[in-house]
């Protein structure tokens, strides 16, 4: 008797899940194994290099570049200091806020795209305030699985990395690039300077099909 609950709660959990495979999410979807690898790794060395943007002796480059320094707000909307200040602005429709530990993107309402500092793996959440990032743990987990939206987010703020690090080398040179990538005791697999170019290539390759 024992025996036949089994087989038939076996049969039900099958009947649930379709085949037993999961349908790959939207950033999966997006990028090939290589192309996700490689971005995570520069994007480690890009969030390390707005670190020493924002130390940088001559003047902090984000600040420069049009961005605002922000002291993230907790779920009663008052300034929480236990979450380190990220920074937020705009380029062009696209907003974006930046903090050590990850990055935020939206357009109006059309959702938002957030991508943790460990791996490139941008997901789609709810549209949430980009000052409000005690609620983030709250909405990671409300996946919102639409191609379409997540490419066209992810084209953004690609848009937004080359345009920031080409400012960047035009108002700096290649000398502050190099001394920030000097600045940690790692090997990356693209020097500094070359973020721009790195992204803006990343972008295009994408735009044309990516991981299709």
């Amino acid at each position: 008797m024992s025996a036949t609950r089994n087989r038939n709660r076996n049969q039900n959990k099958r009947r649930r899940s379709g085949s037993g495979r999961s349908k790959p999410s939207a950033e999966q979807q997006l990028f090939t194994t290589t192309q996700q690898r490689e971005a995570a790794e520069v994007f480690d060395l890009q969030m390390w290099c707005w670190g020493c943007d924002i130390k940088r002796k001559e003047g902090n480059l984000l600040a420069e570049f049009g961005l605002t320094r922000r002291k993230p707000l907790n779920k009663s909307g008052k300034p929480d200091p236990k979450i380190s200040s990220g920074y937020h602005g705009f380029h062009h429709d696209l907003e974006v806020a930046l903090w050590g530990w990850g990055v935020l993107a939206s357009h109006q309402s059309t959702g938002t795209l957030f991508i943790r500092r460990d791996g490139f793996q941008p997901r789609l959440i709810a549209p949430i305030r980009h000052d409000s990032v005690s609620v983030l743990a709250d909405v990671l987990d409300t996946s919102i699985d639409d191609l379409n939206i997540a490419h066209r987010l992810s084209l953004q703020l690609l848009e937004f990395f080359t345009a920031y690090e080409t400012w960047a080398l035009l108002q700096t040179g290649e000398e502050h690039r190099s001394l920030c990538e000097s600045e940690r005791n790692k090997k990356w697999s693209i020097a500094a300077c070359d973020l721009a170019t790195f992204w803006q290539d990343f972008r295009n390759s994408l735009a044309n099909g990516g991981a299709s």
